[in-house]
């Protein structure tokens, strides 16, 4: 397709002018603003950037709150907590990124169609969700499996919460004991491997929970920006609906390796991609191409969608089912879709 019919340029007394889907496009004041992005034209107020990374910093901290909940779970092996927390984590994730990041797009392409084509809108939906699922894919592939985690996860584990009881010695047959012994050691090789698991696992929840909240720190600070009580609503939605999703990143570091502490943390750090996607909100609303801005942000909502309802179907809901308590795992798989749901209808 001819380059032309997006871009056309002219020289305007040594001025030169582009034109993008016939809008006018300074390329010498793009570069003065790519300088300093917070700049606006002459005659206009400067943009107030504190209060939208606040908003977006208090945001993304609610990840962290949703941490410290897994100091009221219980991660023995008969607790049905784990494969509830589990099936919660999925029931956010699907609700939100069916509801949230990749129905809207697709709404948005069919009310469109009376302007553009409509199987082409529908073929970049499918496209960019595919690439989402693939990078999460991709992304499993990477990280090392149970086998490969080595004899010990890490330093902070607490590994006196997992010691395995042993026998009182009072047994005076040998083989007995050494049958014991055995036992005591395959034991002690599966509480391992489940561990490792699950420790990977939160591993690549905190990966993709951090994608998501990207575009959420771009939409903290787009409506901060627009209004005052639309951010102040928007800023308190988005950290309600943070904070099972921290709960889902910190579980499995809890359950494998017994550090409140770690596992808030990690669930914190994953929260702070925020403030960053503030940062790049604070750029793009200088005004600067709109037609690109608007069309990545729908693409890159798309993808975080496809990343998260890999991670729900293909890592969360089986590890839950792993754990034997299925009901409790559908209970939290409905009642986190009930949760998510409810912020976004009511807040």
């Amino acid at each position: 397709m001819d380059p032309s019919i997006y871009f056309t340029a002219e020289n305007n007394g040594g001025h030169e002018i582009t034109y993008f889907h016939g809008q006018l496009f300074d390329k010498t004041q793009w570069y003065r603003k790519l300088r300093n992005p917070l700049e606006r034209d002459r005659g206009e107020h400067p943009i107030e950037w504190q209060k939208p990374l606040l908003m977006s910093i208090i945001a993304g901290l609610a990840t962290g709150l949703g941490g410290l909940l897994t100091a009221f779970v219980n991660t023995s092996a008969s607790s049905s907590h784990i494969s509830f927390c589990l099936g919660l984590s999925a029931g956010v994730m699907l609700c939100i990124s069916i509801v949230d990041l990749l129905l809207p797009p697709l709404v948005h392409v069919v009310l469109r169609a009376i302007y553009v084509n409509i199987y082409s809108g529908i073929f970049y939906w499918i496209i960019w969700f595919g690439l989402g699922i693939l990078a999460e894919v991709i992304l499993s592939k990477l990280l090392p499996d149970e086998a490969e985690l080595g004899s010990s996860l890490l330093p902070f584990t607490n590994v006196t919460k997992f010691k395995t009881k042993t026998e009182p010695n009072t047994i005076t047959n040998t083989n007995t004991k050494s049958n014991t012994r055995t036992n005591n050691m395959d034991l002690s090789k599966d509480r391992r491997s489940i561990r490792q698991r699950r420790f990977r696992l939160g591993i690549l929840l905190a990966v993709t929970l951090a994608l998501h909240n990207f575009p959420e720190g771009l939409a903290v600070a787009a409506s901060n920006l627009q209004d005052e009580h639309l951010g102040f609503v928007m800023t308190i939605a988005i950290a309600l609906h943070n904070i099972p999703e921290g709960l889902c990143v910190a579980v499995p570091i809890y359950a494998a390796t017994g550090s409140l502490y770690e596992a808030t943390k990690l669930a914190t750090l994953s929260g702070l991609t925020e403030p960053l996607g503030a940062i790049i909100a604070l750029f793009l609303f200088s005004e600067i191409h709109k037609d690109w801005h608007n069309a990545l942000l729908q693409y890159s909502l798309i993808f975080v969608g496809g990343v998260m309802v890999s991670v729900s179907v293909r890592e969360l809901i089986p590890e839950a089912i792993k754990t034997g308590h299925t009901t409790a795992m559908r209970q939290g798989l409905v009642l986190g879709a009930i949760f998510i749901y409810a912020t976004m209808y009511f807040v």
